[in-house]
This record gives C-alpha cells, structure tokens and sequence, in this order.
C-alpha cells in the first residue's frame, strides 16, 4: 500500500465520522468558503529500527524458482488535520448567524472519543490502528485579509508494511576444509 492511498484511506474514515467534508490537502485547491476538515499527510516513519518478522516465499519470477523475502515493518504514519468553520457574523448580510455555527474545536472533539472506541476504528482495521490523536489546539488563520476560525490536531495510525523483493540464495555450497 502506497503513502497516497493510507492517506486515502484515512480520508475515507474520517469523512465516516465528522459532519463537514473532509478533503485531502492539496497546495493547489481553491480556499473554501464553508465549513470543512483537510487532512494533511505529513509523514511515514519506521517505530523499530529493525523489521519484526522477514517472510521467505517460493515464488516464480522470470520462468524460474526464486524467492521473495519480504520485511514486516511496523510503520506510523503522521497526519495533520484542520477544520475550518465559519465566522458567526454572515459576510452577505454582515448580521450575527443564529444559531451559531459549530466551531473548528467542535468539529475535531469527536475525534478524541472515537480514537477509543474499536467500533469506530473498524473501517481501518485489520490494517491500521489509531495510536495518538494530540490535543486539538485553537489557530485561527489569517485568509483574505480576515480571520478564519480554524482548529487543528495530530493524528498518528499504525500499521505494517509489507514489501517484497526477489532475493538470490546460495541453495548448495561446497567446501573444502584443510587444517594446517
């Protein structure tokens, strides 16, 4: 699996759990003007400095009888997620919105709770696990010469990475042995 389709995934359980959209983070795509949530892709880290488990595999390549080691490496991949809400003054009709709209703080809370509860982790698993989710700080932003309500927090999944290679093993080996 890709560093591009984890954050696909990632994407996709979010979007299961809070009510704005959630986008990926893209440098090029246009400043929205409603409430969402981009999750960033910051990135992949081995947590051991050596693989757990190396699986050995008898595999065809090329005609012949070769064999695949493939490392099982246990990996953490870092996202950075925003939510963006909107201002409580309605910038057409410069009036206080009623009711208030969620704020970005509101939007991540959930966040929290659903880190643990395995029930809602299901759509990751078997393949990943949520391991940290930070605390969700308070960063308005300055956009358009405006402030924007945003809120932002860390989230941290685990998971194992599991690619394979074509290996050359010596199957039979002679020796001679002299001692002097």
């Amino acid at each position: 699996m890709t560093d591009d389709e984890v954050h696909g995934a990632f994407v996709s359980w979010l979007n299961g759990l809070l009510v704005p959209p959630v986008l990926k983070a893209y440098p090029e795509e246009p400043i929205l003007d409603t409430a969402h949530v981009v999750a960033n892709f910051i990135k992949s880290i081995e947590v051991r400095d050596h693989a757990q488990e190396t699986l050995y595999e008898n595999v065809q390549h090329e005609g012949e009888e070769r064999v695949k080691a493939t490392p099982q490496i246990e990996t953490e991949w870092h996202f950075s997620v925003h939510a963006y809400g909107l201002s409580r003054i309605d910038p057409v009709s410069n009036t206080l919105r009623s009711p208030a709209p969620a704020t970005p703080m509101d939007i991540l809370r959930p966040l929290r709770a659903a880190a643990q509860l395995a029930q809602i982790n299901e759509p990751l698993m078997p393949v990943f696990t949520v391991h940290e989710v930070s605390p969700i700080r308070n960063v308005p932003d300055w956009v358009n010469n405006k402030w924007r309500a945003r809120a932002q927090c860390d989230i941290y999944i685990r998971g194992i990475v599991k690619d394979g290679f074509i290996i050359d093993v010596i199957e039979e080996t002679s020796f001679l042995y002299v001692r002097i």
